[in-house]
């Protein structure tokens, strides 16, 4: 039960941060109509439900109609069949295939508590100016989501009873300290990424036919440095949220384009 809500709370995150970067559909132009985009903006987004939560006008919170509506939304991207309809792409991966949610699939969850749920994770309360902002999940970096995984496994799930009834709650727990599970800040990853690939770089700059060796003889240096560059494979056996190999491709995407372009910046 405590897998199946992170893989909730994921997936919920996840289409907040393509919606607010205008990701949800493969791109701009695409197979989708504008209807079949207008469709999924005021029906099924995450985005029309967070603005339910910051209104609540005309919602029955006892009844679930809005989790039935999720599940749905959640459905465009578990298959194809289903994603083709709207002229969307489903994503599969684990938190997205059809039984990622287990038993939560065939539960049910009133709209008092989903839109609370949604509440919390699009808003904060700045003490300062006493006001309620909504969060911009545009400028959420990828890595970032890291650092919320490390932070979940702060806790751990247990069972409690109040007047006999069963209840499901969090508590603070070891189990990050036990699996070994931590986010690596950017202060690391930098110096981990130059030590680690800025002379695979120099080399490919300097000397990219000894790095390929089928390189026609004849090729203009820039073009050698481009395929050189672009050959250059990064291994992290433990990549977690994936922070060190983006900040790897990026690293290897400036040094292309400053060889592309032939400006420093």
């Amino acid at each position: 039960f405590y897998l199946h809500s992170l893989r909730l709370i994921y997936r919920v995150l996840f289409l907040l941060v393509i919606e607010d970067r205008g990701l949800v559909f493969p791109d701009k132009e695409g197979n989708a109509s504008r209807k079949q985009r207008q469709v999924y903006t005021k029906f099924y987004s995450i985005n029309h439900l967070r603005q339910l939560a910051s209104r609540r006008l005309y919602v029955d919170g006892s009844k679930h109609d809005l989790w039935e509506n999720l599940k749905v939304s959640f459905s465009l991207f578990e298959q194809q069949q289903t994603a083709q309809k709207l002229g969307l792409q489903a994503l599969g991966s684990g938190i997205f295939s059809p039984d990622a949610l287990g038993i939560l699939s065939h539960s049910i969850i009133d709209n008092r508590h989903l839109l609370d749920m949604l509440q919390r994770l699009s808003y904060f309360r700045d003490e300062e100016r006493k006001i309620w902002v909504k969060v911009n999940y545009s400028d959420l970096d990828v890595e970032e989501f890291g650092s919320v995984y490390e932070g979940l496994l702060e806790y751990q799930p247990v069972f409690t009873s109040e007047s006999n009834l069963p209840g499901f709650a969090f508590e603070k727990g070891d189990a990050r300290s036990k699996s070994g599970s931590h986010y690596t800040p950017e202060e690391l990853v930098r110096p981990l990424i130059k030590h680690s690939l800025d002379y695979i770089i120099d080399d490919c700059l300097k000397k990219p036919q000894e790095r390929l060796k089928n390189l026609p003889a004849n090729m203009p240096l820039k073009a050698m440095q481009e395929k050189a560059l672009q050959a250059i494979t990064v291994c992290d056996v433990a990549c977690g949220s994936g922070h060190i190999l983006l900040s790897a491709a990026r690293r290897i995407a400036t040094e292309l384009a400053r060889v592309r372009t032939g400006e420093d910046q």
